[in-house]
This record gives structure tokens, sequence and C-alpha cells, in this order.
């Protein structure tokens, strides 16, 4: 669960980047659930994190069980921030994030015009 919050949060977080710097238009594929998909990920996800041990609690509280439930969370907190501090690294800006590094540069025209035409060829199957 916590893999898929995390893959959440970094599609979440590239699309609000690449709106931050405007290159929305050169995505060649698209997240159809975009907005929502993302952040319904990260909401549900976090909802089962936390609900996945409820049987520790019920009927009466079992730590061993409560601790094999719940140990990841810390466990991912302090790897998470011990990374920060070790390699002193901070969470980057979206304005600052590197869209660019490793990237195939397409001419804008020929992605609007195979996107086109991709759309057209969609449109054309679906009618035969």
């Amino acid at each position: 669960m916590l893999c898929w919050t995390a893959i959440g949060i970094t599609s979440v977080r590239f699309r609000l980047a690449m709106e931050a710097q405007h290159k929305t238009h050169l995505l060649p594929f698209k997240n159809w659930t975009y907005p929502y998909g993302p952040w319904l990920c990260i909401f549900l996800n976090i909802i089962l994190i936390l609900v996945q041990g409820w049987s520790c609690f019920s009927p009466e509280f079992d730590a061993v069980s409560f601790v094999s439930y719940y140990v990841e969370l810390p466990l991912m907190l302090v790897m998470f921030v011990g990374w920060k501090v070790w390699k002193k690294t901070k969470v980057v800006k979206l304005e600052r994030m590197d869209l660019e590094t490793d990237t195939s540069s397409v001419d804008e025209v020929v992605l609007l015009q195979s996107v086109t035409e991709s759309r057209l060829r969609r449109f054309r199957n679906w009618l035969l």
C-alpha cells in the first residue's frame, strides 16, 4: 500500500511540475483519470494502510499484531528522513524539477500531428 501511495504522490507531483513549467502539451500519453485518479489512489491507499490492522484493536488490543501491521509506517518515515539528512537532499520544487534530461525531444508540430492522426484513426476504427 505504501508503494501505491508513493506512486500516486509521484504522479501528482510530476503533473503539477509539468503544469508549473507549462509543458503538459508535450505529454504524448496522458492518464485519462488525471487529476482524480492519482488523488483517489493516494486517499484510498492511506485509508487501507490505516485500517489494515483493525483486528489488533478488537476485541482487545494485541501488541504483537499492532507492531506487525504498523511497523512499516515509522520505519519508512525514518528511512526517508534518514536518507534526506544523510545525503543532504531537499524536496525539489515543482518549478525546478528537471523534466528534460534523458527525454527524447520531439518537434511539437510532429507531436500534435501524430496525436491528431491517432485520434482520427481511433475514431475511424470505432466507426468501422
